[in-house]
Parts: structure tokens; sequence; C-alpha cells
């Protein structure tokens, strides 16, 4: 039972950031087109415009429906990732509930993968989510048993896999070292639930 709340407080994490990104997103597309409208219409010799919360077009009515879209699709996002991944042939449930809120979560960061690199500074507050969430689920899943590669590959090595993007060299050797590391755990080791779709 704890698990299960503490993967539905990493839930509303998730949510949280969705609404921040989203927020931004829409915050800097309202900016941007307005400071090309005002070059437009006045050149460059006018002070460019500056945003505000209130200029910026998302007022407290659309930032709370902007809240319920993202709550409504993170619920229905976890619900398809609970029964893709949750069977009744799975074992290790307390883990699988953090597996699914990571799945969750990767879901939305390869949707943002396919306009920004994943290396980005952007990322950078939701792939520490991500690290949290996986390390918490991974201390509930043996050190020799093969889902820890499974883990590995869709939280770390997805979102570079996904765009068939080379990352910097300093990321690089945590890369491949990971790499090994998969190949390594899939070759030698047993995934004791047999009910994991892979």
């Amino acid at each position: 039972m704890i698990h299960f709340l503490i993967s539905f407080i990493f839930l509303l994490l998730v949510v949280l950031f969705v609404f921040g990104y989203t927020c931004l997103f829409l915050f800097f597309l309202r900016y941007g087109l307005r400071v090309i409208s005002e070059i437009r219409r006045n050149g460059f010799k006018r002070r460019a415009f500056v945003p505000t919360w209130r200029t910026s077009g998302v007022s407290v009515k659309g930032a709370i429906t902007i809240g319920f879209i993202c709550l409504a699709l993170t619920v229905g996002l976890y619900l398809y990732e609970r029964n893709r991944w949750i069977t009744p042939k799975s074992s290790r449930l307390n883990a699988k509930q953090y597996f699914v809120v990571g799945m969750v979560l990767m879901d939305y960061r390869t949707i943002g993968n396919s306009f920004i690199y994943p290396e980005r500074m952007i990322w950078k507050p939701a792939v520490w989510l991500q690290q949290w969430i996986t390390h918490s689920g991974l201390r509930l899943i043996p050190e020799n048993d093969g889902e820890r590669a499974i883990w590995k590959y869709h939280f770390v090595l997805a979102p570079y896999i996904n765009r068939i993007h080379n990352p910097r060299t300093e990321e690089n050797h945590s890369l491949i070292s990971t790499c090994e590391y998969v190949l390594k755990m899939l070759a030698t080791s047993k995934i004791a639930d047999q009910g994991l779709n892979y």
C-alpha cells in the first residue's frame, strides 16, 4: 500500500511537470508571436515588448483548464501503461507501481524529444524525476534480475534510441556503459517476472 501511495505522489509530480512545461511553452509561444508582430509593426527602433503573466495570453481560467487537461491526459496514460505492464502473471507489484509511473513520464519525454534534444537543460527536471522514480523502483528488484536491464533501457537509453541521436561526448561514456550493462544483463540474467511484456 505504501508503494502505491508513493507512486501516486510521483504521478502528481508528473502532472505538475507536464503542467509547467505546457505553460512555459504557451508563454514563450505567445511572447514570441507578440515580439514578431511588434517588430513587424514598429521595426527595431522601439523597445521590445516585455511580457508579464497578464499579457502572456494565459489567464487563471486558462491555467485551470490546462491543469485539468494535463491531469486527464496523465491519468489516461497511467491507466493505459498500468494495463500494459501489470498483468495477472506479474510479480513484484510494488516495483511495477514505480515502473508504470516512470513509463508515463517517459511517454511525455518521448513526445518532447521529438522537438528538443534529450540532453538540453530544459529536460533536466524531468530527467531528475525519472532518475528518482527509477531508483525507488530498482531498490525493490534483486541485483541479479534481468528486469533491471529493462528499466535501464526504457528510462536511460530510450530517449536517445527513439530520436536516433548521438549525445555530446560527455554523455557518450555513460550511455555506452549503460548499453553494455543492459546487453550483459539481458544475455546472462533471467527475468523472474513472467508477466513482463517487453
